[in-house]
C-alpha cells in the first residue's frame, strides 16, 4: 500500500546561484523578490534553487516516487522562466524547458516517469531542490522575479 504527503518550502528560502548578478532584492516572510539588469552575454542569466523539506529516507526505507512538484513564482515581461530542474542531491531526476514571461505561475508539474529517476533519495543524506534558471531581458522596467515556494508530493513505496 503506498500513501502521498506533499511539502511546502516558503519563497524566502530560494537560494541565488549567481547574487552578483543581481541588483535588488528583498526578502518577506513569505518570500523572495529579485530585480537584475539584461543579459549582456549569452548565458549570463541566473539560477535561484528553493530547498524542499520532505522525509528523509533514513524514516522511509526504500525510495520515494516523486508524484509531482509545484512552482509558485512571478516573472514580469522581462525575465523569463526557461528551465527547470529537480534534483535529488547531485543527481538531476526532472528537466523541464519552459518560456513563461509576464505571468504568475501556480502550477503542478508530473514528477519523472522512468526508473530510476523517479524514485527520489537515491543517496540517504541527499535532499530534494528545484532549480529555477530564469533569463533577463532588454527593455524597462527591469527584469523582475518574485518567489512565492514551491512544493513536491512524494509517494511511499512500502518494502
Amino acid at each position: 500500500m503506498a500513501h502521498q504527503r506533499t511539502f511546502w518550502s516558503p519563497g524566502v528560502s530560494t537560494l541565488i546561484e549567481f547574487p552578483e548578478r543581481v541588483t535588488f532584492q528583498r526578502r518577506f516572510g513569505w518570500g523572495l523578490e529579485i530585480e537584475q539588469p539584461p543579459d549582456s552575454v549569452a548565458n549570463q542569466n541566473n539560477w535561484f534553487h528553493i530547498p524542499l523539506p520532505c522525509e528523509s529516507r533514513r524514516h522511509y526505507l526504500g525510495g520515494q516516487i516523486v508524484d509531482a512538484f509545484m512552482l509558485n513564482m512571478r516573472v514580469n515581461e522581462n525575465a523569463r522562466i526557461a528551465e527547470l530542474h529537480l534534483r535529488d542531491g547531485t543527481h538531476r531526476i526532472a528537466r523541464l524547458d519552459v518560456n513563461l514571461v509576464d505571468r504568475t505561475v501556480h502550477r503542478e508539474y508530473a514528477g519523472p516517469r522512468s526508473s530510476p529517476n523517479w524514485i527520489a533519495f537515491g543517496n540517504p543524506s541527499a535532499g530534494l531542490t528545484l532549480c529555477i534558471r530564469v533569463e533577463f531581458l532588454t527593455g524597462s522596467p527591469r527584469g523582475h522575479a518574485t518567489f512565492f515556494g514551491a512544493g513536491v508530493r512524494l509517494e511511499h513505496i512500502n518494502d
